[in-house]
């Protein structure tokens, strides 16, 4: 649910990811989403993306070998521009996309339970 300008409309979006290879660094990715015209006037009104993505990519060029929690994704984007957004210069949009993350800090973890 997203509220924009007073108007509340639903959506939904699903993200997929698979390791290819149990030692593999290297996954697939896939995202697929739709959202109400009304909400999504400055934008997509449907998107979908998939791509391939590596885990530490710096770790395995022999950059840093003690970065593991490092990776980087590179993907295909088709999207629907929303009703409102109509007539765009194109009714169907394609681009591609890169990323990059770094995890700065480590993961904390509780050694206190809950009862």
């Amino acid at each position: 649910m997203a509220t924009v300008r007073g108007v509340t409309q639903e959506g939904i979006g699903f993200n997929v990811g698979q390791q290819l290879g149990m030692h593999s660094p290297f996954a697939w990715f896939g995202r697929f989403g739709v959202g109400g015209s009304q909400v999504t006037l400055d934008g997509a009104a449907a998107q979908v993306a998939t791509g391939f993505a590596m885990q530490a990519p710096l770790k395995h060029a022999g950059l840093f070998p003690k970065l593991s929690n490092d990776y980087l994704g590179a993907a295909f984007v088709w999207s629907q521009p929303s009703a409102a957004m109509q007539p765009a210069a194109h009714s169907n949009e394609y681009g591609f996309e890169t990323t990059y993350v770094l995890q700065l800090t480590p993961w904390h973890r509780s050694s206190r339970t809950c009862k």
